[in-house]
């Protein structure tokens, strides 16, 4: 998650058991997540074959403790991000990620930056799920990359995509410009439909 843009942000427990557990298909998969994440938690006083104790007192992975509406959530400490960084740089990441991020009741919390990092790799699908909820926040940037991709979409034929841009295209100026270029690029291929909207536009503005 840090490698995608989450930050220093916490991270929910829920969010991080769907995400992990798409990353461990072993025979010993059942349970593995919840002894995990006591071991993450607790402080580290051995080594990987623990031969030799290190610490009296180390410092755990993450830091357990709740968000303001009382639900579990993780601390990632600097160390264990490093590492991770260090071994997994260019290590392409998996579609549950995505699946996990996109389909959060509550994706207010997720950093924009997450979103960009989906569009970055193409993950258009996850990116406009993502980007939704700050954009009807009031995110002018989240408005913006949101309207690109549907109108995008819309110019590919996606009813669906179009039909939301239209939408936003009444409270949003980003999506009321891009629904102009799709109207646009619509009856110049001979759609009167879209030439009818184009000059209904121009007469009310």
């Amino acid at each position: 998650l840090r490698r995608i843009g989450w930050g220093d942000a916490p991270i929910p427990e829920t969010l991080l058991r769907e995400v992990t557990t798409g990353y461990f298909n072993g025979p010993h998969r059942h349970g593995w997540f919840d002894r995990g994440l006591t071991e993450a938690t607790s402080d580290a006083v051995d080594d990987d074959e623990q031969r030799l104790n290190i610490h009296t007192h180390g410092i755990p992975a993450r830091t357990a403790f709740e968000d303001p509406a009382g639900r579990p959530v993780y601390q990632l400490h600097d160390y264990l991000a490093q590492d991770h960084q260090r071994r997994h740089r260019h290590t392409p990441t998996r579609q549950n990620l995505w699946d996990a991020l996109a389909d959060q009741l509550d994706p207010l919390h997720i950093p924009l930056e997450v979103a960009q990092a989906a569009v970055d790799r193409g993950l258009f699908s996850p990116a406009i799920k993502l980007l939704r909820a700050p954009a009807d926040r009031g995110s002018l940037a989240a408005e913006e990359l949101l309207a690109e991709l549907l109108a995008d979409r819309a110019t590919q034929g996606d009813a669906e995509a179009a039909s939301e841009l239209q939408l936003r295209g009444g409270k949003s100026g980003f999506a009321a410009d891009r629904l102009v270029v799709v109207l646009a690029d619509r009856a110049a291929h001979g759609d009167a439909e879209a030439l009818w909207q184009l000059k209904d536009r121009a007469g009310s503005g």
